[in-house]
């Protein structure tokens, strides 16, 4: 067999359009010459792809089956066809992009879609680590990029520039003790179980109210939906991005606590980060300048 992708093209797109001029006409063609391309692929495959019989003419049995394998192979061509233009253009193949576990909001989902959009052939690998093991990954030239809250910077081998920030609340479910309080105090959280994000073994490079401990009691847990899913059993309070909040159902199982304290940075600022003798590739600059565009991290 021998057949070729413009008879391929020719076979779809009559089928498509209903009609050998139509193609013509879509594939600026004249319609000898897609007629023919039918013509010489129905002998190539040995098989009649089209009835002619009426005005127009209108798939067989075996056209209807090769039809969808056919677009499939034009697809194929066209995907090849990119990924060889990326190469040689010097676009990656693949990234690996850090996120602290906070840090994953819908804002980089969007920004990550945008990405997925301008770059199809791109392949992506996203890791969730604490800012130690992220740093180290860098170092260690693992991945190109992450998203970490805002830290003093372990050495001069990193670049950081600040993309946004989140918001953090205090929360506890609907029947815990301190939903009816009105007026909170230091000391009212002080005597009722907090729920903290555990930071492991790993050493910290930045102060979070997430990690702070106030409670006389602590339960821990090293992810934030866990922690969201212990404070709405009513077990104790914690700390949590209002994204997360925002996430809740019409009859919301956590309420929003009310404390003022100066000392706490309830906008946590997000910064993104890369190393600097490390050059960055087109899909990485690109997916920078996204990030780089001022969004809310919330949002």
């Amino acid at each position: 067999m021998r057949f070729s992708l413009e008879q391929l093209k020719s076979f779809v797109v009559s089928a498509e359009q209903g009609s050998f001029s139509a193609a013509a006409r879509e594939l600026g063609r004249a319609q000898s010459v897609v007629s023919t391309n039918i013509a010489n692929l129905e002998m190539d495959l040995n098989l009649q792809l089209f009835d002619r019989q009426g005005r127009y003419p209108r798939l067989t049995p075996a056209g209807e089956l090769l039809l969808v394998r056919a677009r499939r192979v034009l697809l194929d061509s066209d995907e090849l066809m990119s990924l060889a233009d990326a190469i040689e253009q010097g676009i990656e193949s693949h990234l690996s992009i850090y996120v602290e576990h906070m840090v994953m909001t819908p804002y980089v989902s969007h920004a990550l879609a945008q990405l997925n959009a301008q770059f199809p052939q791109l392949s992506v690998t996203l890791k969730f680590a604490d800012a130690q093991h992220i740093y180290q990954a860098l170092n260690q030239g693992i991945g190109q990029l992450a998203l970490v809250r805002q830290q003093v910077l372990p050495g001069p081998e990193f670049m950081m520039r600040n993309v946004g920030s989140i918001q953090l609340k205090m929360v506890c479910g609907v029947a815990h003790p301190l939903a009816e309080l009105t007026d909170l105090s230091l000391s009212d959280f002080e005597s009722h179980t907090q729920i903290l994000l555990s930071q492991g073994d790993a050493p910290s490079y930045g102060q979070s109210p997430l990690t702070e401990r106030i409670a006389d009691r602590v339960w821990q847990c090293d992810s934030l939906e866990a922690a969201k899913m212990l404070a709405a059993a009513n077990i104790g309070w914690t700390i949590l991005p209002q994204y997360m909040l925002e996430k809740e159902p019409q009859h919301p199982s956590l309420i929003a606590l009310q404390m003022d304290r100066s000392d706490v940075p309830w906008q946590q600022p997000v910064d993104l980060i890369w190393l600097r003798r490390q050059p960055l590739g087109p899909a990485a600059m690109q997916l920078q300048q996204i990030f780089l565009q001022g969004a809310a991290m919330d949002e």
